[in-house]
């Protein structure tokens, strides 16, 4: 089993490395969602961080020419993979999408939770999957994974074997053992987060490994 902690900050990271996360997503900006740390951000936590880094690639307006950008700068500076998504009328926008992945690789890429904006879930991830995007990260399509766990598990039996579905979306120590059971999922995203500080728990990264592994 495999836990992504998403960060806010490059303290939150630390914390979850040391805490024993198998992978970082690197973020700032809590209450948009999530978006592109500064470049200096990024080559800091690079430096600090030596389990598998993750980088959100999301500006405002979803601005394809920035996003090009932070593209080439985290590969530049070997950052694992990236997580992106670009949506056009409630669907996955295919060539942006194309051309990011493109420009991405070696890195692996990470279709965000714009998968839950898009009308027909099934259509999109198999254009996922034909695009060539590594991982999909979903709540299926409403407010939180345990809301969303049925299709969760219904894109984990019909295409769990050509990408990654990766479940997310309020997911803490208390409901990550019953969306395991219930979607066959490896993979788990949670922000392990103390409201309060906005920054990662250590002791709530620990309990969600021990109920993933359990």
């Amino acid at each position: 089993m495999f836990l992504e902690i998403a960060c806010f900050n490059i303290e939150s990271c630390l914390i979850a490395q040391k805490a024993g996360a198998n992978r970082i997503e690197f973020c700032n900006d809590y209450e948009s969602g999530g978006i592109t740390p500064s470049f200096q951000e990024i080559a800091k936590v690079r430096q600090l961080i030596k389990i598998p880094l993750h980088v959100i690639i999301r500006f405002k307006n979803d601005d394809v020419k920035m996003m090009e950008e932070a593209i080439w700068f985290c590969k530049k500076f070997k950052i694992d993979g990236v997580v992106f998504g670009v949506i056009k009328e409630s669907a996955v926008d295919i060539l942006p999408c194309v051309k990011l992945v493109e420009l991405a690789s070696p890195m692996k890429c990470t279709f965000h939770r714009y998968i839950d904006k898009c009308a027909n879930m099934d259509e999109s991830i198999e254009q996922l999957i034909d695009i060539g995007f590594h991982n999909v990260l979903t709540s299926g399509g409403k407010e939180n994974a345990l809301e969303g766990i049925e299709i969760i598990a219904k894109l984990q039996q019909k295409y769990g074997d050509k990408i990654n579905i990766i479940p997310g979306g309020g997911i803490r120590p208390n409901n990550v053992k019953l969306i395991k059971e219930k979607t066959n999922c490896n993979t788990f995203h949670s922000s392990a987060m103390d409201l309060s500080t906005k920054t990662v728990d250590e002791t709530i990264i620990k309990d969600l490994l021990h109920a993933i592994n359990s």
